[in-house]
């Protein structure tokens, strides 16, 4: 059987999905894998930090949950790319309002 693929998973626990119960369901979810790490952020300096750690964790994706996306979803693409030599994988979890 083929290894899965590491991955890791921020969270922004202020967004409107994430505070009315959305982060709490990803959390159960999570707690199920626990080699999956779950880190929460906001600003660009804590999501810059939390990528390297997950970079050095070996994460080749990064789940992004919440937020109205594309503003923040910009910058982290920037960063993310920053900070690994061979691009990665993300994938956006959102319940924007602003699709």
């Amino acid at each position: 059987m083929a290894e899965p693929a590491s991955v890791g998973v921020i969270s922004n626990p202020a967004s409107r999905h994430n505070a009315r119960g959305g982060l709490a369901a990803i959390e159960a979810v999570l707690a199920a894998h626990p080699a999956v790490p779950h880190r929460l952020a906001q600003t660009p300096e804590q999501i810059e930090a939390v990528l390297g750690e997950l970079a050095a964790a070996g994460a080749s994706c990064v789940v992004l949950n919440g937020g109205d996306g594309p503003g923040i979803a910009c910058e982290v693409v920037h960063v993310f790319h920053s900070l690994w030599e061979a691009k990665g994988a993300i994938a956006l979890i959102t319940q924007s309002q602003a699709k």
